[in-house]
């Protein structure tokens, strides 16, 4: 099939309190976005970097995978100073 041993990159929004209360005010997704980072969310982007400094994956291939996350050079401010490294 092609996929035995590939490895993945993941991202994963833990439904806690705040995030609950977000969703019912139907906040906007950035600012859902922007909170669960800031609660300790590892982004899709985050946990590829981490992966290819480890040896795992490239950076080719996490950003290729990940490049829908990438900020566009007007929205570089909007992301924390952990994402921007």
């Amino acid at each position: 099939s092609g996929y035995k041993g590939r490895k993945g990159i993941f991202e994963l929004l833990v439904m806690d309190g705040t995030m609950r209360d977000m969703a019912f005010r139907s906040a906007a997704t950035q600012d859902i976005r922007k909170a669960a980072i800031e609660g300790g969310m590892v982004t899709l982007l985050k946990d590829g970097i981490n992966k290819a400094l480890m040896g795992i994956t490239t950076l080719d291939e996490v950003l290729r995978t990940a490049h829908t996350e990438m900020p566009q050079d007007d929205e570089e401010d909007d992301v924390p100073e952990e994402e921007q490294e």
